[in-house]
């Protein structure tokens, strides 16, 4: 099935053209600053089991595993493993979410948006099925989803959830994201060195600054 992300909604910039390329041209050319962060289709194949999918779950206290088992399944309908490169479950899209609401330099109205508007769709979720979203069969998994790519807030919300798993494809695997790099290996990007170690990588740095500047 394919899910329509049309137009910008809200006071998200509008982009006009429907891109009609693949996600790697697509995110190689976000990544030049030519276009919007913003993706105007998805396909969604195939689903992961149970049992890999909702394995070793972590919500480090900002969601419950119940939540993040949902997380897990709403990123992967809209990146799946469809032979189209890696799938957001492979670059531990869900992780890198966690990651960024535990960051506390980060924008505290950014943060409450995704925690809020996350609450809200599986509580939707909730209300029309009688039970939590990743219990869903992936058939009612995906026809929610496509249902709330609809309406103004929730296309939104999952726009920038996609954002969320692109920049995951970007990290470096020492952030127990995008593992061995393979987002890096799909969009053929070049290596950054020096790579971030144990007390380089952010925010750790920051402390070691402060001690030698502050």
């Amino acid at each position: 099935m394919r899910i329509q992300f049309e137009e910008h909604i809200d006071n998200e910039p509008l982009h006009e053209e429907t891109w009609k390329i693949n996600r790697r041209k697509w995110l190689k050319t976000a990544l030049l600053g030519c276009i919007a962060l913003q993706l105007p289709w998805i396909s969604s194949c195939e689903s992961l089991s149970p049992e890999t999918k909702y394995k070793d779950l972590d919500g480090k206290g900002v969601f419950s595993i119940s939540e993040m088992k949902s997380i897990v399944a709403i990123q992967n309908i809209l990146i799946p493993e469809d032979g189209n490169g890696p799938s957001a479950y492979n670059v531990n899209a869900h992780n890198y979410f966690v990651w960024t609401l535990l960051d506390e330099r980060a924008d505290s109205e950014n943060k409450s948006y995704f925690k809020d508007k996350l609450s809200k769709l599986l509580s939707i979720s909730k209300e029309d099925y009688q039970l939590d979203f990743y219990q869903l069969s992936t058939d009612n998994q995906k026809s929610f989803i496509s249902k709330m790519a609809t309406t103004g807030w929730s296309r939104s919300f999952l726009s920038r959830m996609i954002t969320i798993i692109f920049e995951a494809m970007l990290f470096d695997p020492i952030y127990n994201i995008n593992p061995k790099g393979i987002g890096w290996k799909w969009l053929d990007l070049p290596v950054g060195f020096p790579q971030p170690t144990n007390t380089t990588k952010y925010p750790d740095f920051l402390q070691t600054v402060n001690s030698q500047y502050g």
